[in-house]
């Protein structure tokens, strides 16, 4: 049997091997795809460090946060820390530096929460989710931390910001991917239209489901909104919270729509209204108002994010707990994002390099729509069939590596709209929304780069990683119009792309990263000092909370207990692990 499955194995993997050999040729033969690779020029990026940041002494921020739980009897306990690793930024008429090698650890970006729960009380912070088999208890007992993580990175960066002298900023995930899930859980809010939140007081009042509604996908109110549905509504309150009144004609004409259209806009928002028992806006014959009640939605939710923050991070009092009322992770993600657009607000206002950094994503867009889009925009043209390696950083990787000597390090890809992650194409269907609705354009721009090659073997690169910033207007433009194909009707958007006109300010953020790498750490080879730096200690700091707040939690649980008989509460696979392992220490 060993010997037949053993000659089976064989065969597999050699067709396997086969076929990723066949990829590879194929691959080979797409020259026409180098022109995804850009390279920089130091003079001009020194000319636009100069430009963008300013010659002097300046500040490279990167912040990072780990999590983990344990569970005793039936009580989980959750771990969370962050914290930020700072560098001097030189930025001289000759030349830039980054000294990573003085990189120190900023004792005052740190956020820290140990937080117990009853497994009894996991369905009241994760409502809308069923709990039936052990593996739901952990899936959902891991949401908790990750949320809670997400808050402490996003409440640290804020923090760091507020300090003039910071013009780098780096963070350990992708805004891009971190913003769908935190909408997610907006959604997931106001379907519900029930959220603890509402309960919580501010200087302008309390928060209504009204304004985490507007503030959902306004945010601040000032980051563009594509006037297609499903955001033909926000872009229109957008309009009237900065002219307060609008007549038919001019909103049809901002929106870009006709009368008919605009009466279906109008009337989702009163079923909104109705929904959510507020009024957002007055119609007096041909005349839009914006009800004054809605003008300060952001200072609500905005306060009433940090206000949480600092209850988890900073309070003494139970922070999943407000009144009688649990915290959800869903409240949490959705203070998580209200935290995100102020993060990308105040970046854009202070002209801070906000980054974010993936590592390790499957992330497939360049394949399944960039390279037709550029095609379709005449930049490139597909002699060869494109071959079939999806991932992003995989065929990156290849394709840089299989043409060394012409491709060189650093080099970055042009940089285009998130919202590709939500588009495919087909040569039957032209371009179409690969899941139900495209995201939003002009949030976040794609950036995938590679730093470093060996210099005795070009061929041996460092990993192909991606990062994404915010949409700048000051440097980025909406794309042409672009028409997609959805369920019989046509959507028109407008992404973000680079094209022939060369991005100083990604050129600049490619020249800085490339600075602030560590050959001489195989993990910080072609990645980033300062994000290394701050994964480890931020991992240290978790396992040392685990090592020594356990005991804590213990003691005070023991008593309970031994009174109550709560050693019944095992699970059946907890209690077959713990005697196990006596069973294996006793022989």
């Amino acid at each position: 049997m060993d010997s037949e499955v053993s000659k089976k194995l064989r065969i597999q993997t050699k067709q396997i091997i086969e076929l990723f050999e066949d990829r590879v040729k194929a691959l080979q033969k797409c020259k026409d795809l180098l022109q995804m690779f850009r390279n920089v020029d130091l003079g001009e990026c020194l000319e636009n460090a100069r430009k963008l940041i300013g010659e002097g002494e300046w500040i490279a921020v990167a912040i990072d946060g780990s999590m983990d739980y344990d569970e005793h009897l039936d009580l989980l306990l959750f771990y969370v820390y962050a914290t930020g690793y700072k560098c001097p930024l030189y930025v001289r008429r000759d030349r830039v530096s980054v000294d990573v090698r003085g990189a120190v650890r900023d004792m005052e970006l740190s956020a820290s929460a140990a937080i117990p729960l009853w497994v009894e009380d996991l369905l009241n912070v994760s409502r809308g989710l069923s709990v039936s088999f052990e593996y739901e208890v952990r899936r959902i007992a891991e949401a908790i931390p990750i949320s809670i993580m997400t808050m402490a990175e996003l409440f640290l960066a804020l923090k760091s910001i507020e300090n003039p002298a910071v013009k780098l900023l780096l963070l350990d995930r992708p805004l891009s991917g971190t913003y769908p899930s935190l909408l997610k859980s907006s959604r997931i809010i106001l379907s519900s239209r029930d959220s603890v939140l509402t309960s919580i007081e501010t200087t302008k009042g309390k928060v209504s489901l009204t304004d985490i509604w507007i503030a959902s996908i306004l945010g601040p109110g000032c980051f563009y909104v594509p006037p297609r549905r499903p955001y033909s509504e926000f872009a229109l309150i957008k309009v009237l919270l900065e002219k307060r009144e609008l007549s038919r004609e001019e909103a049809c004409t901002i929106l870009n729509v006709n009368a008919v259209r605009l009466e279906k806009i109008l009337k989702h928002i009163r079923l909104r209204e109705e929904a959510f028992k507020s009024k957002i806006i007055d119609e007096f014959g041909n005349t839009i108002r914006l009800r004054d009640e809605a003008f300060g939605y952001w200072d609500r939710v905005y306060e009433t994010s940090m206000k949480i923050s600092n209850r988890i991070f900073k309070g003494v009092d139970y922070p999943l707990r407000i009144g009688e009322s649990w915290l959800t992770s869903h409240d949490i993600n959705l203070l998580n994002l209200f935290l995100l657009y102020e993060l990308l607000r105040r970046a854009l206002a202070n002209r801070t390099i906000l980054i974010g950094i993936a590592k390790d994503t499957e992330a497939s867009e360049i394949v399944r729509s960039l390279i037709p889009f550029m095609y379709f925009k005449g930049l490139i043209k597909i002699e060869q069939p494109t071959p079939s390696i999806r991932n992003n950083r995989r065929f990156l990787s290849l394709l840089s590596s299989l043409n060394c000597e012409i491709v060189k390090t650093p080099w970055r890809t042009p940089h285009y709209d998130s919202c590709f992650a939500t588009i495919s194409f087909s040569k039957i269907e032209g371009f179409k929304p690969a899941r139900k609705v495209v995201s939003r354009e002009a949030l976040f721009v794609r950036v995938s780069f590679q730093l470093k090659s060996l210099e005795i073997d070009e061929t041996v690169r460092s990993m192909v990683f991606t990062y994404d910033r915010p949409f700048d207007p000051m440097f980025d433009r909406l794309g042409d119009p672009l028409n997609l194909k959805d369920d019989g009707s046509t959507i028109t958007i407008r992404p973000v792309f680079e094209g022939q006109e060369r991005s100083l300010l990604d050129d600049l953020i490619l020249y800085l990263l490339s600075l602030m790498d560590n050959p001489e750490i195989l993990e910080a080879y072609g990645y980033n000092q300062l994000l290394y730096l701050a994964d480890k200690a931020a991992k240290v700091e978790v396992e040392f909370m685990k090592s020594s707040l356990r005991t804590i939690a213990e003691l005070e649980l023991a008593p309970l207990a031994s009174r109550r008989r709560l050693f019944t509460f095992r699970s059946y696979r907890e209690l077959r692990r713990i005697l196990e392992v006596s069973r294996k220490l006793g022989s």
